[in-house]
């Protein structure tokens, strides 16, 4: 049987989060924010940093053991930026446009991640220069464009279902309910991957109750710098929705309910014969490397998609599309 892929992580400091995967039989990953340090911050005493383009080239020489990786570039967002930097990179000119696609291809990068704050005429410059340059382009799809301009324009692959269903912001964005069908042929005329990343909703789903998932058993095969990475971001998610929450007193209905209209949107794609890949969003507060990617499986068998077919589409499909 060949290996899976996880389609969809995001990749630490930490080098024995790679074993995780192989662990489970997971021998390709996409990781959807590369961060390359310069090599000099390597002699500053204490600190470890992100080198994720070395990491893809020792795993290549046999220098490290780990799975094949596909990088992609930091998060292009718009202002404000969702994530700081060195996650994002802030892009509010179309102007720069060119000159960054060229040198994160010079740099080795194996595709372009677009990002939720970018202004229209950015990502429509994004996707046209990265397709000169011979870049995939894809991630989420940005507020400011609709699921239809967005695929219209060009976007290869879209992340967590955004764009068809928002279920962190419902009133970005979303397709109408009879619109929906026609949005889904659309995506199978143009050939566009989705990425669902359920198990990653799952866990978004209870932002304010991440205690039970501390009872995770493979907790314990995690890092300390790993583990105590998901108890201070829990830490951070638990008191944002907290402040959320006097805002928009059904803010954690909107994010469970937007939670179960995801399985059906699911079916809908498979049953039409839309491109799917499995990912996890490995490394979001206790989506655990190797393992979430199995409790995806569960999570898309639940949603309807046979077996063989979730086989497929971690395996040889995955794999056409990296």
């Amino acid at each position: 049987m060949p290996g899976f892929c996880d389609m969809h992580v995001h990749l630490s400091q930490e080098k024995s989060d790679l074993f995780l995967y192989l662990a489970n039989g997971i021998t390709t990953i996409r990781n959807m924010a590369g961060i390359q340090f310069p090599a000099l911050l390597r002699l500053l005493p204490g600190l470890s940093f992100f080198r994720h383009l070395n990491l893809k080239t020792e795993i290549s020489n046999g220098k490290l053991t780990g799975p094949d990786i596909f990088n992609g570039t930091r998060l292009l967002d718009g202002n404000p930026r969702i994530f700081p930097w060195p996650i994002s990179k802030k892009i509010t000119s179309v102007q720069k446009v060119p000159k960054l696609i060229r040198k994160y291809k010079s740099r080795g990068y194996d595709f372009i991640k677009v990002y939720s704050n970018l202004r229209a005429d950015v990502f429509e410059t994004i996707i046209k220069q990265s397709s000169k340059e011979g870049m995939p382009v894809g991630g989420h799809v940005p507020y400011a464009v609709d699921l239809e301009k967005a695929i219209n324009t060009g976007i290869e692959f879209i992340e967590h279902l955004f764009g068809y269903i928002n279920t962190v912001k419902p009133d970005k964005n979303e397709v109408a309910a009879e619109d929906m069908g026609r949005m889904v042929g659309l995506t199978v005329e143009k050939g566009v991957w989705n990425c669902p990343t359920l198990i990653a909703w799952k866990r978004y789903k209870n932002l304010l109750c991440f205690r039970e998932f501390k009872k995770l058993e493979y907790l314990k095969y995690l890092s300390p710098l790993t583990f105590g990475g998901f108890i201070r971001n829990s830490r951070i998610h638990e008191k944002k929705n907290a402040r959320v929450l006097k805002k928009i007193p059904n803010y954690d209905y909107q994010i469970i309910r937007g939670y179960q209209r995801l399985a059906p949107l699911v079916k809908m794609l498979f049953d039409s014969g839309a491109l799917m890949m499995t990912g996890s969003d490995a490394n979001n507060p206790f989506v655990v490397p190797g393992y979430s990617l199995h409790d995806e499986f569960q999570l898309l068998a639940e949603a309807g998609i046979p077996n063989n077919d979730i086989l497929k589409m971690s395996t040889c499909e995955d794999a056409g599309q990296g």
